[in-house]
């Protein structure tokens, strides 16, 4: 490996074990979750193996990680050593091979923000705003019946990202019919926050 190659590994492991923290937390809660265990260097060997498959195996290292915590895996029992089984990989492989449909997505994100609102009893914006909730930028910004500006500027370029729109600063006034914005428009969300 390439000096680049091994600082790119670096990164890579680094956005591993935040993916993984961030993932964990979302399933712990509202248990509590010490995401400090993490910090001590124990497992920082573990994420840049992971890194070093991904690296050598051309892998979404974001869908790899994300993978292993879809709904009906145990994530609740996820641990970093995990990440080097087999199983992982297949977990990974079986990811790609399948399309999430834009309805699973919503519904999912859905059930995670009713949880917060219910058991954790935050406000919607705040929640909305919370980077530690593995929720879309699209869906932060459509769910709440009325705009929320603070939310629209901070993830309103990755919203327009994950519809599929040309550029993070393009502006598209008859924006493509993505499975996902044909999906936006049949919920009938306020899909104009994002595009215009």
């Amino acid at each position: 490996m390439t000096s680049d190659e091994k600082e790119a590994v670096r990164e890579m492991a680094l956005d591993i074990k935040r993916l993984f923290i961030k993932n964990k937390i979302r399933v712990m809660h509202p248990e509590p979750f010490n995401a400090g265990a993490y910090e001590d260097g124990k497992y920082e060997t573990i994420f840049e193996e992971a890194a070093k498959w991904c690296y050598k195996e051309r892998a979404n290292y974001e869908v790899f990680v994300n993978a292993q915590f879809r709904p009906g895996m145990n994530g609740y029992m996820m641990h970093p050593e995990n990440l080097l089984k087999e199983s992982a990989r297949k977990n990974y492989l079986s990811v790609q091979e399948q399309d999430i449909q834009p309805q699973d997505d919503y519904a999912i994100q859905l059930h995670y923000l009713h949880g917060q609102l219910t058991k954790a009893k935050r406000k919607v914006e705040n929640i909305l705003m919370d980077d530690d909730i593995a929720f879309s930028a699209w869906f932060r910004i459509l769910i709440s019946t009325e705009p929320i500006q603070a939310v629209i500027d901070k993830y309103k370029e990755d919203a327009r990202i994950e519809l599929g729109l040309t550029g993070k600063r393009s502006v598209m006034k008859n924006p493509p019919d993505t499975p996902l914005l044909k999906f936006i428009k049949e919920k009938q969300l306020d899909y104009k926050r994002i595009t215009e």
